[in-house]
Order: structure tokens, then sequence, then C-alpha cells
């Protein structure tokens, strides 16, 4: 008597969490979130983002350094939430470094892509020996798939275009009801 009424009981809780904890995060409307609500709504991004500034800048490192909006790597465009992830990584990358990290404007001059970067100027080799252009950059992207935010970075030379270091950061989360958790 008591085993069933043990496994009525287990039955009606793994059946209530099974309704709450859903396959997909939904909106109380039946839609996906964006990506940009599911980033904004996970808690620990700001930890995440400081520990790849640990990884991709050198404590004590110095220079000059570029730090590019976050694109989403499935439209290859800057979102919200690139802007957003790109903010949290210049303030650890200021605060733990002596890195002067530049604000520069190149979307005149460079656009991203499926091909990867691309140079829309015919002087090129101008912008790049510009005495304020730094020689690192950093440049991120990330992309929500499944129950997972992937977060890719790499610190590269402006001139050589060789990859000096990177990281790459997965924060899964989970959705219950319409609440997103990690």
């Amino acid at each position: 008597m008591y085993f069933k009424s043990f496994f009525l009981s287990l039955f009606v809780f793994i059946s209530f969490n099974s309704c709450a904890i859903q396959s997909s995060c939904i909106d109380s409307f039946g839609f996906p979130f964006s990506d940009d609500y599911i980033i904004s709504n996970i808690s620990d991004i700001d930890d995440t983002m400081s520990k790849i500034a640990k990884e991709i800048y050198p404590t004590f490192g110095g220079g000059s350094v570029v730090i590019t909006d976050f694109i989403n790597s499935r439209t290859y465009q800057p979102t919200t939430s690139g802007i957003y992830l790109a903010n949290l990584l210049r303030g650890h990358i200021s605060r733990n470094t002596t890195a002067r990290i530049l604000q520069l404007d190149l979307g005149k001059s460079f656009t991203l892509n499926a091909s990867g970067l691309s140079v829309l100027t015919r002087e090129a080799d101008q912008i790049l020996k510009q005495k304020n252009l730094a020689l690192i950059g950093i440049v991120g992207s990330y992309m929500v798939q499944g129950k997972n935010l992937h977060i890719f970075v790499r610190r590269i030379n402006l001139r050589s275009g060789i990859l000096i270091s990177s990281s790459t950061q997965i924060i899964p989360y989970y959705c219950i009801g319409n609440q997103i958790n990690n």
C-alpha cells in the first residue's frame, strides 16, 4: 500500500514538473523567446564575460585595443545583445588591464558576412596605417542554440591577421514556464 502511494505521488510530481519545464523557451503567447530576451535574462553573463576577459587579454596587458560589437553567428549582424556583450567585455578589460580601449567607427569601411570580414574601401592600407588604430582587435560572436548560449571571442593582430588567443564559453540555461534560468 505504501509503495502504491509513493509511486502515485512520484508519477504526479514528474507529470507536473514535465509540464513546467518546456522543451523550448516560449512566452505566454506561445512564441519562442528572442535571443536578446534570453541573453538579457541569463544571470551569470557578467561572470562569464569576466572570465573571457581574463582568458583573452593579459591581466597587466597594455597597449591599444579595438573591441568590436559582437555579432549573431546566424545573421552576421550586430544586435542589442551583441552591443551588450561587447560593453561587458570592454568594462572587464578596462578594469583588469592598462589597455587603452579605442572606440572607432569602422562601419563604413568594414562589413562582416558569411564569407568573413570584408573591406569596402580602396584605401584599406591607409586605414590600417592610421596612428590611432590599435594593433590588437577583439572580435566576438554569439549563438543561442538548443538550451545553450555559445560565446566566441578572438584576439587578433590587426596588421597581420594572426590569431593571438581565443575563448569559447557555453552557458546552459533552461525554461520553467516563461522564466529563463541557468
